[in-house]
């Protein structure tokens, strides 16, 4: 599983430079990713999400997720303590042009797309 698939050491538990290396690769680690150069992909922001998720899905703070912490990591709408990120990354995405505000339209638009989608998808999954 995914939990296995970034556990480089085998130790059992995750550690942020090791998601980050399985993830985004080694040059990513240290954190001190510099702007991109022009029409390379920016993961920064990507990795500062997975960084407070991996933060707050570390329930105990030993800096070093277990299997049940990766359950929240991936999946923090299923978790009370990650809950608020699902949350807050549901609506930064809908937060379309980061003025802070979330337009109806942004929000009906996703969800005429979605009711769409798994209408008109085999057995209603995208």
């Amino acid at each position: 599983g995914l939990h296995e698939g970034n556990d480089v050491n085998h130790d059992g538990f995750v550690s942020w430079k090791e998601f980050v290396a399985t993830t985004y690769g080694l040059g990513f680690v240290d954190n001190e990713q510099k702007a991109p150069k022009s029409g390379d992909f920016d993961y920064r922001e990507l990795i500062l999400r997975d960084y407070n998720k991996f933060i707050s899905a570390d329930a105990n703070g030993d800096q070093f997720l277990s299997v049940e912490e990766m359950g929240a990591f991936v999946h923090p709408e299923e978790f009370h303590h990650t809950r608020h990120l699902a949350i807050e990354e549901s609506m930064a995405d809908l937060d379309r042009n980061k003025d802070g505000k979330v337009p109806w339209k942004n929000i009906l638009q996703t969800s005429w797309l979605t009711k769409r989608t798994m209408l008109t998808a085999p057995n209603g999954l995208p």
